[in-house]
């Protein structure tokens, strides 16, 4: 059996309860490194499934054997696995995250342009509305 890839974690410390008295929506978070000390992933949730997915994305072997070792631990946390399987959950995580990102820049700019044309004021955001699907701009004709 081959050696395994390893992706090292490393724990993010928590906020001190003067910097950031409110916990709710406070999650553990990791930074995913390679056995360099190279970052695969910065501030996930999902240390193995991102650095899979950067490992893959550098073109490491989808087939080689990847296991997971917390930072200064001696063993690993698991039995090595195929790198394409921690790979796949990554990759289904940074296409719902794009999703994500589109919706919301989308939402902002078109309250932008409501609110233009909610207070009378000259369409700042037209040439920008223009990338939005089915948006046309409305052409002035002149006599």
């Amino acid at each position: 059996m081959s050696v395994p890839l390893r992706i090292i974690v490393r724990r993010i410390p928590w906020p001190t309860l003067a910097e950031r008295p409110e916990r709710s929506g406070l999650r553990l978070r990791w930074d995913a490194l390679d056995e360099t000390g190279a970052l695969l992933a910065a501030s996930t949730e999902w240390p193995l499934a991102d650095g899979a997915l950067a490992l893959v994305r550098r073109g490491v072997d989808p087939d080689a054997l990847v296991a997971m070792r917390h930072e200064g631990a001696p063993f690993d946390s698991f039995e090595p696995i195929p790198l394409r399987v921690p790979a796949k959950i990554g990759a289904r995580r940074a296409v719902e995250a794009e999703r994500v990102v589109k919706r919301l820049r989308g939402s902002r700019h078109r309250e932008g342009i409501v609110e233009t044309a909610q207070t009378g004021g000259a369409d700042a955001n037209a040439d920008n509305a223009a990338s939005i699907p089915g948006f046309r701009k409305r052409q002035e004709v002149r006599s």
